[in-house]
């Protein structure tokens, strides 16, 4: 047990600032790009609508998320260490979980707007969308803890924190967007 956490608390990033700077605006962009297509072939189509419709993605958005980053990314080497693959690495894998929901975000909406994908339609509340993003982090999340206690690394571990927060957090905001009961 005791090498276990040795490798655990050693982990390392394979690359230096500057590489995952690169790697996580990379797929940030990727998944921003994503999650705006997403959008394009959900207005669509019509199997599938929102009680709410989303607001288009603003250029305030954007800067928020990159100034996040770079505050997470940029204290990780003060930081040092384990910590610093926990935190920075931890972030970095965030953005691949999110990358990868947004895809799948986009591919499924893009397989509805096809012709003859669906018949009738259903209209969603905005506590059930909240709720199934909330699975899809929950689920991430796992993922990365059940990999990151098998291939003992921070940086998973980390990120799986962290997908687990914004878990409750959009679980919090569904409970409270719900109508009330009748």
């Amino acid at each position: 047990m005791q090498a276990y956490f040795e490798q655990l608390f050693s982990s390392q990033l394979p690359l230096p600032l500057a590489g995952i700077m690169a790697l996580w605006a990379a797929m940030f962009t990727a998944a921003w790009f994503a999650s705006r297509q997403s959008r394009i072939y959900s207005a669509s189509q019509t199997a599938v609508r929102l009680q709410r419709e989303l607001p288009p993605r603003s250029v305030g958005a954007f800067a928020r998320h990159v100034v996040l980053a770079l505050i997470l990314i940029g204290i990780g080497p003060l930081m040092g260490g384990a910590t610093y693959v926990f935190v920075t690495g931890g972030w970095v894998v965030v953005t691949a979980a999110l990358l990868g929901i947004s895809l799948h975000a986009m591919l499924s909406a893009r397989a509805l707007a096809q012709p003859g994908a669906a018949e009738g339609s259903v209209r969603l509340a905005q506590a059930t969308v909240q709720r199934t993003q909330a699975g899809q982090l929950i689920g991430a999340s796992a993922i990365c803890i059940a990999t990151g206690l098998l291939l003992p690394h921070l940086s998973l571990l980390g990120g799986g924190l962290f997908l687990g927060i914004a878990a409750i957090a959009v679980s919090w905001r569904a409970q409270r967007s719900a109508p009330p009961a009748p």
